[in-house]
């Protein structure tokens, strides 16, 4: 069986122009954006405990250090935007071993206005 020559171009340009279309991947699937306005976070019932297990370590937030986290009080406002953002941002705790419960936790403390109780 004899192809014409103009048969086999427009198959090979048929292919390569096709041929990409089947490697796409598919959009990874979206989580539901985080409902904060359900989800009261406080300091002392949440936040104080994620600090004391992720945080309050020896060498970083002890309670030995300047920077340790204790009570309410202790903590300005720019303290609490700045543990917010370090959370959101992967940059605290360094190991990066924060559970997304935990940093959405942060993330819906800061989103409600740092509640205390």
């Amino acid at each position: 069986m004899k192809y014409s020559v103009k048969f086999i171009i427009s198959l090979i340009i048929i292919t390569i122009y096709f041929l990409p279309s089947c490697t796409d991947k598919l959009p990874e699937p979206q989580e539901p954006p985080l409902d904060c306005s359900s989800n009261i976070i406080t300091y002392d019932d949440h936040i104080f405990n994620i600090l004391e297990s992720n945080c309050n370590t020896s060498g970083c937030h002890d309670n030995l250090s300047v920077a340790s986290f204790g009570a309410y009080a202790t903590l300005s406002t720019s303290r609490k935007e700045t543990i917010a953002s370090r959370v959101a941002d992967g940059s605290m705790p360094p190991s990066g071993n924060i559970s997304t419960a935990n940093a959405d936790s942060i993330r819906c403390w800061q989103e409600n206005g740092f509640l205390e109780k």
